[in-house]
């Protein structure tokens, strides 16, 4: 089927989706157990109103599971993305940064390397800050935009 090996963690071409791969795989099963608690919280009635009034299942899904889900998708989303970004094992376990030099470095990363690898721990601590701020202002804006939209 494979002519030659692929080098998922050497190519450029196959790095970064194999680090996602590894990151969305290492997230799935929270992910899985709030979608799923949120799931057994919608109540059976709305399926079987839905049913009398003549809602297949995929109208059911669109216009009763995800609406119903619609808040707890918000917060999962905002938790992952803080996550992720936030990141640091995965991709340090699985590159240190990249077979091209920096090539998979991230800010967690850079903040790691300038302290401890670099010794210079006033600049690691002002990008450890920036990151900070920086989810911070995304989760203001995330919240803001999400309130809009529920209300």
């Amino acid at each position: 089927m494979i002519s030659k090996y692929v080098t998922f963690l050497a190519d450029q071409h196959f790095i970064w989706p194999s680090v996602l791969v590894v990151s969305w795989w290492k997230g799935y099963p929270f992910c899985y157990a709030v979608i799923l608690a949120g799931l057994q919280v919608i109540p059976r009635e709305l399926y079987e109103a839905a049913a009398i009034d003549g809602a297949t299942g995929w109208r059911s899904l669109l216009h009763i599971t995800l609406p119903q889900l619609r808040p707890i998708l918000f917060v999962l989303l905002l938790l992952e993305s803080i996550w992720t970004a936030n990141d640091f094992t995965s991709i340090w376990v699985l590159t240190q940064g990249g077979p091209p030099p920096d090539y998979t470095m991230t800010l967690t990363q850079l903040v790691y390397v300038t302290t401890q690898q670099f010794d210079r721990t006033g600049f690691g601590a002002a990008i450890a800050v920036f990151l900070m701020l920086w989810m911070m202002i995304f989760t203001v804006f995330y919240v803001r935009r999400v309130r809009a939209d529920l209300t």
